[in-house]
């Protein structure tokens, strides 16, 4: 009853801009880019949201592809840390690894503040790496 609630004020829009981009992203499954008030960046899947949106202490759950920071002076993202590597190993042929393997992937999870999230946007790979070849 909890989530079909919050749900409710997600789709009614009774919730911040920003609350509200990150909930259709999870629905979406959309991979979204967060920019955090320390300049940390990470880019994955929302995979949960509060069931209390608008308080204090709201957070969310961000299954990262990506993570990283932003250059001080430039602002421009510098990648440090690419996990789908780390997916792909655990993932592929499941049949023959032990099933505790694929429950390592959720242990990459970071629970990020709603508070300290500066941006989000949309990502998509094909385009960053586009739009990167042109620094």
């Amino acid at each position: 009853r909890k989530d079909a609630a919050a749900a409710r004020l997600y789709r009614d829009r009774k919730t911040s801009t920003l609350e509200q981009f990150l909930y259709f992203a999870s629905i979406e499954k959309a991979i979204v880019q967060l920019s955090l008030r320390d300049g940390k960046v990470y880019v994955g899947w929302i995979e949960h949201l509060p069931p209390h949106p608008g308080a204090p202490d709201s957070f969310v759950n961000i299954l990262p592809v990506r993570s990283g920071f932003r250059d001080r002076r430039t602002k421009e993202i510098q990648f440090t840390t690419d996990y789908s590597r780390y997916y792909i190993s655990h993932t592929s042929d499941s049949a023959s690894k032990p099933e505790g393997k694929l429950l390592d992937i959720r242990a990459l999870t970071k629970l990020v503040p709603i508070a300290n999230i500066y941006s989000a946007s949309r990502f998509d790979p094909k385009v960053y790496e586009e739009l990167a070849k042109d620094r």
